[in-house]
């Protein structure tokens, strides 16, 4: 008996010890944070920190970029970013001695080999290098199709983020188009004079595909869309009877061109008669009416909506982007209170979001009298979790195509709405068989333009009347009036530094504090519905309905990629 448990006392502690042979080391990557600015030149400046959590012992970094689509990377820097901060400059050379890193090139592939001990503990890997050549200028557009980081050697990435900008440009939804890869949880916005999209879960690759104009890339040569195609030198059968009536001219042909030229003459002729009688007839009609002169208004005119002042300046497709100062309109009339999505209760997200607002429906006021109004508050109604929905939680909706239809076809609705309500609201006579604005209204819009020419001097530093008493109704009306998002965003961020100023001098401090929140509220809100509209476009859902930038990271047509490692 004492042999038998002998034995077994002996086997197990040999059971117990074998695996302190194993070779158990292994690392997660927490974090990968890329920021690239796109230079005038075609060449892209990337910085990128990745997170790295060790456990078990380790003797450096690796990262592999591949220059497909590229004439290849320039290393800048490389740093190592320690748990308290703490940041040591690699060295470049092949000598393997700590914090020091060797560059290495085979085929299209550039790597990196960085020496650096690691030991059961954090730490963060700098890397700056630019990717020559990489945005890419065509006749009328430029285009980024790039992939920065796939994720290899480990199953995914808890947390990534892509932030892109030109370095002397800024990025809005008015001047670029964007189509993301990758996988996981995504969200996109247009923040801080850029694109922002985030990641979590990721375990494809961070890609993306970015139109904008091509006179951004200035310094850029142009890519003729015929340059790879060649000339077929031998005539087709259509050039030989090209070439065969070039000799026997048809008649026939000649007097057919001439009658059509004759009635397309006929019929410009009497366009231009018609227009220029009908032009005759608004002009009579415009002197039987004293119209406002030199009075500068430095307050809305009236306070109708922001989507019927866009419409009555002349904007007969009104701008999707309305719908958004349309919302804050109706928060300013009381029919939804604001507030900044700080928890998780409503199930509205599944990650707490400092960039997210909520809207409260309040259900004791009664709905707007007109049509387009009373339209959006029942549209929006679906999204509603006890009468609150979330910008957030709308925009993640649409990256299903279902959803997105959905959403397009109400907003074409509700740009009927507001035509229609126009019309009611008398905005309009017939003059020469066609629509043209009644004297009373056409005064209205000279009002507007003149409080339009009061934005533009207070947005422009020029003037500053009363500036936190204006700023809420110019934040209203200034999209709606044709003020570019870029000079609203800035006007935003220097109200709220103003803001922040005056509550620090303790000048009525809560009301600056609330009026803080209010304009940072605003920029949220611009920024992310700014997002929703991006993911409504048809042009971002693939056949199998999943918006792209989420897809699983299948075929990716760009150049770059490559990933990261440990060794």
């Amino acid at each position: 008996m004492k042999k038998l448990l002998s034995f077994t006392l002996l086997f197990l502690l040999l059971f117990n010890f074998v695996p302190c042979f194993a070779d158990t080391k292994s690392y997660e990557i927490d974090k990968v944070d890329i920021n690239a600015a796109i230079m005038d030149n075609g060449d892209i400046n990337v910085t990128e920190y990745l997170t790295y959590n060790f456990s078990g012992d380790f003797n450096g970094f690796l990262r592999e970029l591949n220059s497909t689509g590229s004439d290849g990377y320039i290393i800048n820097s490389v740093v190592v970013i320690d748990k308290s901060g703490f940041e040591t400059i690699a060295t470049s050379g092949n000598t393997e001695a700590e914090n020091t890193y060797e560059i290495s090139e085979n085929g299209d592939k550039t790597s990196i080999k960085l020496y650096s001990k690691s030991s059961n503990e954090k730490k963060i890997f700098k890397v700056n290098y630019t990717a020559k050549n990489v945005a890419k200028k065509y006749e009328t557009t430029g285009q980024l199709y790039w992939d920065f980081y796939s994720v290899e050697n480990i199953s995914s990435i808890k947390e990534a983020n892509l932030n892109i900008s030109f370095y002397n440009k800024i990025l809005t939804a008015e001047n670029s188009r964007y189509q993301t890869f990758g996988d996981g949880e995504l969200l996109t916005s247009y923040i801080n004079n850029g694109i922002n999209i985030n990641y979590k879960n990721l375990s494809s690759r961070i890609g993306i595909d970015l139109t904008i104009p091509a006179e951004f890339l200035v310094n850029s040569s142009i890519i003729s869309g015929n340059d790879s195609i060649k000339g077929n030198t031998e005539p087709n059968n259509k050039d030989i009877v090209s070439e065969n009536n070039s000799k026997n001219p048809n008649y026939g042909g000649v007097i057919f061109i001439l009658i059509v030229g004759g009635i397309i003459t006929l019929i410009v002729i009497l366009v231009v008669s018609e227009n220029k009688k009908r032009n005759e007839a608004i002009k009579k009609y415009r002197n039987e009416y004293n119209f406002i002169s030199n009075i500068k208004y430095i307050e809305p005119p009236s306070r109708i909506s922001p989507a019927l002042v866009n419409l009555l300046i002349g904007k007969k497709n009104i701008s999707q982007e309305i719908l958004s100062s349309t919302l804050f309109y109706l928060c300013n009339l009381g029919y939804y209170n604001i507030e900044q999505l700080k928890h998780t209760e409503k199930g509205f997200l599944s990650n707490k979001s400092d960039n997210d607002l909520v809207f409260k429906r309040n259900i004791n006021k009664t709905l707007p009298k007109e049509a387009h109004l009373n339209f959006i508050i029942k549209w929006f109604s679906v999204y509603e979790i006890d009468n609150e929905f979330s910008l957030i939680n709308i925009q993640n909706l649409l990256k299903k195509e279902s959803k997105a239809k959905i959403f397009l076809k109400k907003l074409n609705e509700w740009k009927v709405k507001v035509g229609e309500d126009a019309k009611l609201q008398g905005f309009f006579t017939i003059i020469g068989n066609r629509e043209t604005l009644t004297n009373e209204f056409y005064n209205e819009k000279l009002k507007w333009l003149s409080y339009k020419g009061f934005i533009e001097n207070t947005i422009n530093l020029k003037e500053r009347l009363n500036e936190f008493n204006t700023a809420d109704t110019i934040l209203l009306y200034a999209r709606a009036l044709g003020i570019n998002n870029a000079s609203i965003e800035h006007y935003i961020n220097e109200l709220i530094i103003t803001a922040k100023r005056a509550s620090e001098r303790d000048m009525d401090s809560l009301n600056y504090i609330n009026r803080t929140y209010y304009f940072n509220y605003y920029l949220i809100h611009m920024n992310t519905m700014n997002s929703i509209y991006n993911n409504a476009t048809p042009s971002n859902h693939d056949s199998g309905g999943g918006f792209t930038g989420g897809s699983s990271g299948g075929d990716f047509g760009g150049g770059g990629g490559g990933g990261s490692g440990a060794f």
